[in-house]
């Protein structure tokens, strides 16, 4: 008897050190898209693509549930290149990098023996706006080539974008060891500028939506 109950203590470390959640770090890279949303509903075909790089660190919050709050960085570059040639003959060019701070609640759940992982998300969204500009060239007959170019972070623009926005996002990841694919949904409640011109003139503030299709390796 007195042997057994020595053992307890010994049981109860190792069930802890089973069931306790240890933190863990991420890095991953993506495939990034930028949707610009205009006041009056219009949606056309100005959406950015680009890449992102990103790093997230998972804190645990409970000792027995996968239960984890993951803080980040992502650093994020997306373009977009309109080409009216032949019919306009202007050729339009805009760049965007931003770095957006995250701050997740995730939940892991186990599936197949511990074979697959599947990992929702939600939270907050911190973005901070580095580059926003635009080059616009085209010709005309008497002067020949001319090129306009804005920066929309620029303070001295009638409209200047926003240095900082805030948003919420959701995401889900799928994992197989230390690899896993994840997507997200951010979406900005504050806008991006108030005035953005499209193809079409849009008026009115423009908020984005961000979608990230990312590969991450977990350590």
């Amino acid at each position: 008897m007195k042997r057994l109950l020595s053992l307890i203590p010994a049981l109860l470390f190792l069930t802890t050190s089973i069931t306790a959640q240890e933190p863990y770090s991420r890095i991953s890279l993506a495939y990034e898209v930028m949707d610009f949303l205009y006041d009056d509903g219009y949606a056309d075909d100005d959406t950015p693509k680009g890449l992102s790089l990103g790093y997230a660190h998972g804190f645990a919050l409970s000792a027995s549930k996968a239960l984890y709050l993951e803080a980040g960085a992502k650093l994020a570059w997306t373009h977009l290149v309109h080409n009216k040639r032949p019919l306009d003959v202007w050729v339009m060019r805009m760049d965007f990098l931003d770095m957006s701070l995250p701050v997740d609640l995730t939940y892991k759940f186990s599936l197949f023996n511990g074979n697959i992982g599947l990992a929702p998300s939600t939270g907050p969204n911190f973005r901070f706006n580095i580059i926003g500009r635009q080059k616009k060239s085209y010709y005309e007959l008497s002067k020949g080539k001319e090129t306009e170019k804005i920066n929309f972070l620029a303070r001295d623009e009638a409209y200047p974008a926003a240095i900082f926005q805030f948003g919420w996002r959701a995401g889900v990841a799928i994992s197989h060891g230390p690899f896993s694919i994840g997507y997200n949904f951010a979406y900005d409640f504050t806008p991006y500028r108030e005035v953005m011109i499209s193809d079409y003139g849009h008026l009115g503030d423009t908020k984005t939506v961000h979608h990230t299709l990312s590969v991450g390796y977990t350590f």
